[in-house]
This record gives C-alpha cells, structure tokens and sequence, in this order.
C-alpha cells in the first residue's frame, strides 16, 4: 500500500500492485503480479499500463557497496495505451504530484546542487506479450504487438536488442546493437525483416532518443506498398 501511494502521489494517477512476492537468497528476487496504471479522466480506457507480472533479480552485495545492480527484469503479459485528446493532450504526461516529487531517495545532488539519479547498473531485460496501442483523434487505431522482445549489455556499453512480433499485419524480426553516449543515440547495425521487405544498416538520434540525426539504410528487398499502405506509397512514386 506504501509503494501504491507513492507512485500514486509521484505520477498524479492511480496506481495497483496485486499479488507480491520477496525472496532474499540466493539473489534478492522480487515478483509482482496484476500491476496497473490509470490514465487520465478522459481517456478511452481507465488503464493507461497493465502489466500481468513483473519479475526483478537484484545482486545483494550491490545495495551494500553500490552501485545497485539489477540482474535482470521480465515483464509479461503488457498492454500499453498511448493516446491523444482532441486538445493535443497526451495520457502518458503525467503530473508531479507534489512539488519536488520527482528528488527522491534514488537521487543525489551533483555539482550544480541539481538532484541526478544514482547509477544503476541493469542487466538483461526480457518483455513476453506487448501490445501497444495508440489513439488519436480521427485517425484507425494502430498496434504493435511484441511476442518477445531481449536486450542485454555486450562489451563497450553495448546493448544487444532482438525481438519478434507484429505491427498492423506485418510479422516482423528485428536485431540490433544499441549505444549511448551524451550525445546521441547510435542503432548499429540494425537488421530488420517485416513483411516482405529486408532492411539493414544504422540509425543515429539525439541523445533523448526522439529526433533522427542520420540514417543509413540497405535494403536488399523493400516493398514500399506493403509497409506504408497503397495510398502513401503511390502518393511517393508519383511525387519522384
């Protein structure tokens, strides 16, 4: 009930956690099942996140000589909804909901006197049945549905990322090497099957993850009809 009202109070949203489960040798494991977000009053859904279980190893020596290193997590079973009012609003801004909310035990002040997180060292990350809808206002709904999606740390801070599953009605496989540096983003080298069309090479953001800042993309077979829909792809041809 503790953590609920402090997730509660930090995001403005309600929040449940069903059945818990604590075991502390050999490694510190924590199981929770019937895990939910709400979204806001006028969302589609009273669920923003709903999540079957949720699974986090955690190495004990690291809560004692730091830094916190979290052996693995698996979550099953997630639905999550992104949606967007008529008024542009988003259900996943959430409110802070008390002022300095967001400067809690897991951070410490750095030189400015500004809080930072305390490093976390997170190791393989598994998520089972994903399904991602998103809503907008007069537009169909689209989905993306993850059967399995892994990523785990490699050498030199790489991440390695491979995942299966289905956007609209296209199966998809995708493996990729992910980097971050303060600068950016860096997916290298991507290799993605989805439909008919087999695309690789790599792809590079700004730091937060949201804006492209170059791609380079191989395609040994694309069919442009098939992933964009025969209108967008018809609407390009006659446009070059």
């Amino acid at each position: 009930a503790l953590l609920e009202a402090e997730v509660a109070e930090a995001t403005g949203r309600e929040f449940t956690l069903g059945e818990m489960d604590l075991e502390l040798l050999p490694a510190l494991r924590f199981v929770a099942h019937g895990i939910s977000l709400a979204g806001p009053n006028w969302g589609s859904e009273p669920q923003m996140l709903q999540l079957g279980t949720l699974e986090a190893v955690v190495k004990p020596t690291s809560l004692l000589f730091g830094p916190p290193q979290i052996e693995s997590i698996t979550l099953e079973d997630v639905v999550l909804l992104l949606e967007t009012d008529s008024s542009g609003d988003l259900n996943w801004s959430l409110d802070q909901g008390v002022a300095g909310a967001g400067k809690g035990a897991g951070e410490q002040p750095d030189e400015s006197g500004l809080s930072r997180p305390m490093p976390v060292k997170l190791g393989k990350v598994t998520i089972s049945h994903l399904l991602v809808k998103r809503r907008q206002p007069g537009k169909a709904e689209q989905q993306l549905a993850l059967d399995e999606l892994v990523i785990k740390p490699e050498d030199a801070g790489v991440m390695e990322l491979a995942g299966s599953g289905k956007v609209r009605s296209l199966v998809f496989d995708v493996a990729a090497g992910l980097a971050q540096s303060s600068e950016e983003l860096a997916i290298n080298p991507l290799q993605l099957r989805i439909g008919s069309s087999d695309i690789g090479g790599n792809i590079r953001l700004d730091s937060d993850g949201f804006r492209l800042t170059r791609v380079d993309l191989t395609s040994k077979k694309l069919d442009l009809t098939e992933l964009l829909g025969e209108e967008w792809a018809g609407a390009t041809s006659g446009d070059g």
